[in-house]
């Protein structure tokens, strides 16, 4: 048995298992509920342990990291609020990128991330710094993204045809100055 590591969880992503935060365990001791409910508590389980709805195992971990929780429930609200917007539904293609990048660069920088659907079926996941210091990371539905960086005025961006190898360098450099000195009241 051993300390389980909410941001780098050993089964698949959307596996739905309960443990109560902090649990010890090991995969072979998981039983998968498969055909639960969201957000239902299997019978003989103390209900208090868990977050009223229960996605993946990032949320379970909501009373530790409830910044990494929030950006996946509004992640989660993001088609719908493209559907009552009028404008392009975010494909599963560029939820998934967003879902992953997310994970990622909550391990380089733990703070709130805002995310939002874009007027161009895009998500964005915007990472705010302190006062004119941000980084903006567009998922597009084709599988893309566009990362855009602005330090006190200094705009600088990247593009990519492929999320798969994200975040790279110019991502990690981007948070690593909204973690430096002016950066750190977000």
């Amino acid at each position: 048995m051993r300390r389980l590591n909410w941001l780098q969880p050993e089964l698949p992503a959307g596996t739905m298992a309960y443990i109560p935060v902090g649990a010890d365990w090991s995969v072979s001791s998981l039983s998968p509920l498969t055909s639960a409910r969201p957000g239902s508590i299997p019978v003989g389980v103390d209900s208090s342990a868990f977050p009223p709805r229960i996605m993946d195992f990032t949320a379970l971990a909501g009373g530790l990291y409830p910044d990494l929780c929030d950006a996946l429930h509004d992640l989660e609200g993001v088609r719908n609020e493209a559907r009552e917007e009028g404008i392009p539904v975010p494909s599963g293609m560029a939820l998934g990128n967003a879902r992953r990048l997310l994970h990622a660069m909550y391990r380089m920088l733990p703070r709130r991330f805002e995310v939002y659907p874009m007027p161009d079926g895009e998500i964005a996941i915007h990472v705010p710094g302190g006062p004119g210091r941000s980084v903006l990371l567009l998922c597009g539905s084709d599988g893309g993204a566009l990362c855009s960086v602005n330090m006190d005025g200094a705009h600088r961006r990247a593009r990519y045809s492929d999320t798969r190898r994200l975040p790279d360098g110019f991502v990690r450099d981007a948070l690593a100055e909204l973690e430096g000195p002016d950066g750190a009241a977000a």
